[in-house]
């Protein structure tokens, strides 16, 4: 089978799950529900939004990581297809929030994200679609993907420049996301150093990516895959911040799920109603506020 061909019917049904995780987050945290105890679990939630950033990467690697090495990648379609993907609707949702709070500030923030180069913002706690700070970041990966795939051409070279992302990652929470550095409004996952670690996970997922389809035909080491995960995702939801930081505790959790959804075929991961939703997480994601 070509590699080109193999499809991971799990990643929609992930995609889809994560992106109602984002949602019912919003809605605690935006709304006067009494939710008790379970509050802080369902705002932890939110943190689902990392699964994207991983599926990024391995969804691009997947297209185009092969056509990049051989050199048969056209630089003019891959960035037509991710504008032409994202910009029409997150437009339209622009011109909506600047119609419904029209000022000079709604304006000038609508023009820089309509451009779709916000991502390189410094401070990027944006008042227009302020859930938007997430596409600015994606936005920032697609501009250096062909770099990107040079990084992880090997798996030597991968795990060489994960270590050197999550020690930049480090050293930025530690140090330059101080008041040193950046405005009190700053918010450090709008941060593309931040987040970079994620997209190498979804490189090195790529890399290794027949390993866990093999796993799909030998269903004792999946339950056990997938019980290591529900036991991950438990421990996820109880174990404080301070003992673990959050960061890591993404990383692995969500690095986790990506593996097991690439390795099953599960009803609950692949049926027409998650891959409707799927298809269409990205425009719940950005409009779901409004």
């Amino acid at each position: 089978m070509e590699k080109q061909k193999i499809k991971f019917d799990g990643i929609d049904g992930l995609k889809a799950f994560s992106c109602l995780a984002i949602v019912a987050q919003h809605i605690v945290v935006n709304s006067a529900y009494d939710v008790g105890c379970l509050y802080n679990k369902i705002v932890m939630l939110g943190n689902a939004v990392f699964v994207f950033f991983i599926v990024s990467a391995f969804g691009l690697c997947c297209g185009y990581y092969d056509k990049i090495l051989n050199r048969t990648f056209d630089l003019s379609i891959f960035y037509s297809r991710r504008y032409g993907k994202i910009f029409p609707f997150f437009l339209f949702l622009l011109l909506l929030d600047v119609a419904a709070s029209p000022s000079l500030r709604s304006l000038m923030e609508a023009f820089v994200e309509a451009t779709l180069t916000f991502g390189f913002l410094p401070n990027m706690n944006l008042s227009v679609i302020g859930v938007g700070w997430f596409l600015g970041v994606i936005f920032v990966f697609y501009m250096i993907f062909p770099f990107f795939v040079y990084l992880i051409q090997t798996k030597t070279r991968a795990w060489l420049f994960f270590c050197i992302a999550l020690l930049i990652s480090m050293i930025c929470r530690v140090h330059f996301f101080s008041s040193e550095y950046v405005l009190n409004s700053f918010v450090e996952k709008t941060n593309f150093l931040y987040c970079i670690p994620f997209f190498f996970i979804g490189g090195g997922i790529f890399l290794y990516r027949n390993y866990f389809f093999l796993l799909q035909e030998r269903k004792k080491i999946k339950m056990i895959f997938l019980l290591v995960c529900l036991v991950i995702t438990i421990l996820y939801f109880y174990i404080p911040s301070d003992v673990f930081n959050r960061t890591y505790q993404n990383m692995i959790l969500f690095s986790l799920w990506v593996m097991y959804a690439i390795s099953c075929k599960h009803l609950i991961l692949s049926n027409r109603i998650v891959m409707f939703l799927s298809s269409i997480s990205f425009e719940i994601y950005l409009s779901h506020m409004f």
